[in-house]
């Protein structure tokens, strides 16, 4: 239901915003962990961070597609989606062991920091409208 919407949406538009935005959704959704009190709640925020990490996935293949080589794209879209498999281990692995170690608050904090980190250095690095 999001996939095809969302992928036509950055095809489209700025993908740089969308990627921008899908750290912001992930932020917020670290924030909302926090706070998260019964199964609903964590159901919602659950909801949330499936849309955060679709946008995040699509949008930055879509970037990484777009300006890469076109000799080479192949490459760097398996290259992006290796590293983003092994990211997301690495973040599970990570974020698992903060739980375990220092609990909920400062493990959310600590990942909210880290995206806002590659938020910034999206937001500096990467061009505006990469897919045109």
């Amino acid at each position: 239901m999001i996939v095809l919407p969302l992928g036509r949406k950055v095809d489209t538009g700025n993908a740089k915003r969308y990627l921008l935005a899908g750290f912001l959704v992930n932020v917020a959704v670290f924030v909302g962990f926090i706070f998260v009190t019964n199964p609903q709640g964590v159901i919602l925020v659950r909801l949330l961070q499936g849309l955060g990490a679709s946008v995040l996935w699509i949008t930055g293949a879509t970037i990484v597609g777009e300006i890469s080589p076109d000799e080479d794209q192949g490459l760097w879209l398996g290259s992006y989606n290796q590293f983003a498999s092994f990211s997301s281990l690495a973040g599970d692995l990570l974020g698992g062991y903060l739980l375990y170690a220092y609990g909920f608050t400062y493990t959310y904090l600590v990942l909210s920091a880290i995206t806002l980190g590659a938020f910034a250095l999206v937001y500096l690095a990467l061009r505006d409208d990469s897919t045109r």
